[in-house]
């Protein structure tokens, strides 16, 4: 069945020749038998390039058209990314401050823990380990730390709990060695 009209002589070709030849065997063997089935062929070929032909002219138009719609969605389509990317780049950017401001925050919460360095933290003696707890006790956690307030006020207190049994240890040790 054909829609095409154009195609309309191409399909009875068809009809002709699936009859004509659905049941021809050639005996290429034979000079005359081959050359019937090399012209057979040839005016089957002959048919499928002008198929091809009437394809292409029935299709320039349409192709032109297509093109130019791909073209203007493309162009509009671009613009409309660039738009897009200049609102998304500031997104990011923003995005990136909140990021950078978040991991300074954990950075001062981290510092407060550092007062406890478990590579060194040993080798403090009692001077060095009063000094820290001093330093820590007198820290204010105040809203500077925003949200983080409340892990900067636990970061706080447990190291201020581990240096206190740190020093008391030290003390005990600085004193047994002392008598």
């Amino acid at each position: 069945m054909n829609n095409i009209i154009e195609f309309n002589e191409f399909e009875s070709k068809l009809t002709e020749f699936r009859t004509r030849y659905a049941d021809v065997v050639y005996d290429l063997t034979v000079p005359e038998q081959e050359k019937q089935a090399r012209s057979d062929r040839y005016a089957i070929g002959k048919i499928i390039s002008a198929l091809d032909d009437k394809h292409k002219e029935l299709k320039a138009p349409l192709k032109e058209k297509v093109d130019l719609i791909d073209g203007e969605r493309k162009r509009i389509k671009d613009q409309l990314l660039d738009v897009q990317g200049k609102i998304k780049s500031q997104i990011d950017a923003h995005e990136a401050k909140i990021q950078a401001h978040e991991e300074e925050l954990q950075i001062r919460v981290d510092h407060i823990r550092s007062y406890v360095d478990p590579l060194f933290v040993h080798t403090f003696d009692s001077v060095e380990l009063s000094r820290r707890l001093n330093i820590l006790k007198s820290k204010d956690i105040d809203d500077s730390y925003e949200h983080r307030k409340a892990d900067a006020t636990l970061a706080q207190v447990e190291t201020v709990k581990r240096l206190e049994q740190l020093l008391a240890d030290r003390l005990k040790l600085e004193s047994e060695q002392a008598e």
